[in-house]
């Protein structure tokens, strides 16, 4: 598919994996013996990640694996009909954030760290 029409930013729709489940992934996978300790969060950061605000919400296609935030003054209706995804349609207007999807399993994080290093699934 080719979706950029122009000035658009793409968001893709990805699963919330926890920081200690992946560090255990990549332990377990590789055998360190090391524990993985928590420090709890520094100053400024968060334990959620902002996917896009309620403002960029107003101007944002859904798509099925990902989200579309047009340029200002554009006009959501060309745009869908632009998309080749049958699933496209207008965002609802809210701010998204990483927070509002239940984390993946631990077996699940574990499958993908295999996968993407190229191992066999558990």
């Amino acid at each position: 598919y080719q979706y950029s029409v122009g000035g658009e930013i793409f968001v893709l729709k990805m699963p919330v994996v926890k920081v200690g489940d992946l560090a255990r992934a990549v332990n377990e996978i590789y055998g360190f013996k090391s524990k993985v300790k928590k420090i709890g969060k520094r100053p400024g950061e968060k334990m959620y990640e902002e996917i896009m605000t309620e403002e960029e919400s107003m101007r944002a296609i859904e798509l099925s694996d990902m989200y579309s935030i047009l340029p200002y003054q554009s006009k959501i209706e060309n745009y869908i009909k632009r998309y080749n995804d049958s699933q496209a349609k207008i965002a609802d207007v809210r701010d998204y954030s990483s927070d509002d999807f239940e984390p993946m399993k631990y077996a699940e994080t574990l499958n993908i760290v295999k996968k993407a290093i190229g191992g066999e699934e558990h």
